[in-house]
């Protein structure tokens, strides 16, 4: 509110985008809101890395929202415009998300995002490379092979990333009937501390 008064745009952009981050979990809707206002001013000021972020990161909270629409439309106009490689990796990996639960075939685009992401030094955009191919593998029943890409996730303790992967891996628990590693799954996820109006709803 601040930096929106004095006119620093750019602040509150981060700023929005940062909260929208924290609120995920917490508060979805306000995630979506806060992110979208970031995205819009994104757009209106041709900043094109933020604008990349906050498409991303919209579209995510808008998979759990049932955004679906809006969420698919504004990853491919962003990819439309040719961002860099990991701008690009990380909206292809958020459309696997959509293009998963639909049954579509997504082993070659995952490939991408492997390439993108996963060859990057950065240990967030390795835990999201990971977490995108555990989705991938689920929905495609290889029920064992997103297991290994769920652990993969959740060993570079991105709190983010390390969450959404552990859901990933106790609903494959599920599947394998492991009580145990479902118990784990959940335990850890606790321990992360992220409860909030989604995990309560779930």
């Amino acid at each position: 509110e601040i930096a929106r008064a004095a006119a620093l745009d750019a602040v509150a952009t981060r700023a929005q985008l940062n909260l929208g981050y924290v609120l995920h979990d917490r508060d979805p809707w306000a995630d979506f809101a806060v992110t979208r206002e970031a995205l819009e001013r994104s757009r209106r000021f041709g900043w094109r890395a933020w604008v990349a972020m906050a498409t991303s990161n919209a579209a995510e909270t808008a998979y759990l929202l049932g955004e679906w629409d809006w969420a698919v439309e504004s990853i491919r106009s962003v990819l439309a415009a040719e961002p860099d490689p990991v701008d690009r990796g990380d909206l292809l990996g958020v459309d696997i998300l959509f293009k998963a639960a639909r049954g579509e075939d997504v082993e070659a685009q995952l490939t991408v995002v492997r390439e993108d992401l996963g060859s990057t030094e950065s240990a967030l955009l390795q835990a999201e490379a990971a977490y995108f191919s555990a989705v991938g593998a689920l929905a495609a029943g290889r029920i064992h092979e997103t297991r290994t890409w769920a652990r993969k996730s959740e060993s570079f303790q991105s709190d983010f990333y390390c969450a959404e992967a552990l859901a990933v891996d106790a609903r494959a628990a599920t599947w394998e009937r492991d009580a145990d590693g479902l118990r784990r799954a959940l335990e850890q996820y606790e321990r992360i501390g992220l409860r909030g109006a989604r995990i309560d709803a779930e």
